[in-house]
C-alpha cells in the first residue's frame, strides 16, 4: 500500500490505474476483516496496520476520482461494523487508528443517501 502511495505522489497519472482495481482492493479488504487469524490479530482486530493502510489508500484515491464512492462506503461500513461489533467497551489502539481512519474516509466523502 504504501508503495502505490508513494507511485500517486510521484506521478498522478497512474491514479486512474490503481482506481480500476478498487473493487479488487474492497474484495481483499473484507477477506482481511472476515478472517480469523490469531497471528495478525491484535486487540481483537484483525491485521489493523493493513487495514489503515488500505483505508489511507483509498482516501488518496478519493482526491482523484470519486467514482468508487459506493464501493468505499462498503468497505467502510465492513469496518466499522467490525470494529464496533467485536470490541464493544474496551477499544484498544489497533481498533481506534481503524476507526479514526474510517472517519477520515468519511470525511471526504460527499453526503449521500448511502451514508445514513
Amino acid at each position: 500500500m504504501a508503495f502505490l502511495e508513494n507511485v500517486l505522489t510521484l506521478n498522478e497519472s497512474f491514479a486512474n490505474e490503481i482506481i480500476n482495481n478498487v473493487p479488487r482492493l474492497g474484495r481483499i479488504y473484507k477477506m482481511i476483516v472476515q478472517e480469523h487469524n490469531t497471528e495478525y490479530e491484535i486487540g481483537g482486530v484483525q491485521d489493523p496496520f493493513l487495514q489503515v493502510s488500505i483505508l489511507r489508500l483509498l482516501r488518496i484515491l478519493r482526491r482523484y476520482s470519486n467514482s468508487f464512492d459506493k464501493n468505499l462506503i462498503e468497505i467502510l461500513v465492513v469496518s466499522h461494523d467490525n470494529v464496533c461489533s467485536k470490541i464493544s467497551n474496551n477499544l484498544k489502539n489497533g481498533a481506534n487508528a481503524v476507526l479514526l481512519e474510517c472517519f477520515k474516509c468519511f470525511m471526504v466523502l460527499e453526503p449521500t443517501a448511502l451514508l445514513k
